[in-house]
């Protein structure tokens, strides 16, 4: 992956490349250490200075290198957000970042390296990051003990994370469109999925969805709508239902992640969709109903 970081005076220059998978095969036995229900999760040692009381709110599945976690920790200072990626080298990056950001004295993150336990061998850590700082709220002024990032399955694994009707939001932002037909079953929308996301939404919810590939977004459009338990909202629901930092977020989310960054670097001029689906109680009867509402 090419890396990108800003200078003091917000140009960007290009710094070595960092290496990683571009894709990963969530139907492997990957042997990722989850807690085996969400009451065992160790919120303690992931969000200091919070309640043990307090549940996580808002999910970025697929988050990548954790762009939109940190741009998402000063808007909602209150809610505790987490962060759900698979493959190992972007979770590291993004706990790294969040780290620095709790604590500057480690050093400057854009600027920094990082010495390969493994290979004895420094490496840069820098990702794509917007030109342009979409945050009114410094982060230096925010505490960014509200966000984290694990390493998870979220095929396999998500449930161990969420309660049902815990989560205020959801986002899928710029996913892997696993294009060959055999690996559609990897695409991270699906009925079967669907079905534990709208689990962990509370009646009310909302499902924010991302991408710049148009097949692909019509593609989860087609299934969301078939579901039961989502509805399309207009952008008039929009404005009465979601709350101020929502709305900023959403507006914003097609340009603050690693994925929107390089997306709009390589196809400038390609539209970037997104759109919002609320959690709902089941329109009709169905098999599974009764264990959603």
């Amino acid at each position: 992956m090419e890396g990108f970081a800003k200078k003091a005076d917000g140009s960007v220059r290009v710094v070595k490349k960092f290496r990683s998978r571009a894709h990963a095969n969530p139907l492997s036995d990957d042997h990722i250490k989850n807690p085996s229900s969400p009451d065992d999760f160790d919120y303690a040692a992931f969000y200091p200075g919070f309640s043990p009381e307090k549940r996580i709110a808002y999910f970025d599945i697929g988050s990548g290198y954790g762009g939109l976690l940190s741009f998402m920790a000063p808007h909602l200072p209150d809610d505790l957000i987490i962060g759900m990626e698979l493959r190992v080298q972007p979770v590291s990056y993004a706990q790294e970042q969040i780290l620095r950001q709790r604590n500057p004295s480690r050093g400057s993150l854009l600027e920094g390296e990082k010495m390969d336990e493994e290979s004895g061998k420094r490496r840069f850590l820098e990702k794509d990051t917007p030109a342009v700082d979409l945050s009114p709220i410094p982060v230096e002024k925010h505490h960014f003990n509200n966000v984290a990032c694990v390493r998870c399955n979220v095929m396999k694994a998500f449930h161990r994370y969420s309660h049902k009707g815990q989560a205020k939001g959801l986002f899928i932002l710029f996913p892997d469109p696993h294009w060959k037909k055999a690996n559609i079953r990897r695409r991270i929308v699906s009925q079967t999925l669907l079905d534990v996301y709208a689990y962990s939404l509370k009646i009310g919810g909302h499902l924010f969805i991302a991408t710049d590939v148009e097949d692909l977004f019509h593609w989860m459009c087609d299934h969301v709508d078939t579901h039961p338990l989502f509805e399309r909202m207009s952008e008039a629901d929009q404005e009465k239902e979601l709350t101020s930092a929502e709305q900023f977020v959403f507006k914003n989310i097609t340009e603050v992640t690693a994925d929107a960054t390089r997306a709009q670097r390589k196809k400038p001029t390609e539209k970037r969709h997104k759109i919002v689906y609320r959690r709902i109680i089941a329109k009709k009867e169905t098999e599974f109903s009764r264990f959603f509402e």
